[in-house]
């Protein structure tokens, strides 16, 4: 599935809807696998909810290189490859009153 979303060109490729929730996964001309769902197409709604979640496919890739078809998988390797892609944004979740943000940055050394 993952050569199908690599090797097609830029679009939607899952798109679900129930409800007011709406659901899609596509990737982007720079390679990233991007996940949203929302509950509602009115951002003015006060009980808007909305996920992103932006992956690099080669982070993806990485993920499930070693699973074989299994249900293991080798988060050492995502996280190496995460770890060639500097600073980005990786998920953004917002409530209409909040805004939450998970990105990767490089120059932060935990101190």
């Amino acid at each position: 599935m993952l050569d199908a979303v690599r090797t097609a060109p830029d679009g939607e490729f899952v798109f679900r809807e129930e409800s007011a929730t709406r659901m899609f996964a596509c990737q982007n001309k720079n390679g990233y696998l991007l996940v949203h769902v929302n509950n509602s197409d009115d951002k003015r709604d006060k009980g808007h909810q909305e996920v992103q979640v932006r992956v690099p496919l080669a982070v993806v890739d990485a993920l499930v290189a070693s699973s074989k078809g299994g249900d293991d998988l080798d988060v050492g390797a995502a996280l190496r490859a995460l770890a060639t892609h500097g600073d980005t944004d990786l998920v953004n979740i917002k409530d209409g009153k909040q805004t939450v943000h998970v990105w990767l940055d490089s120059k932060n050394n935990g101190d």
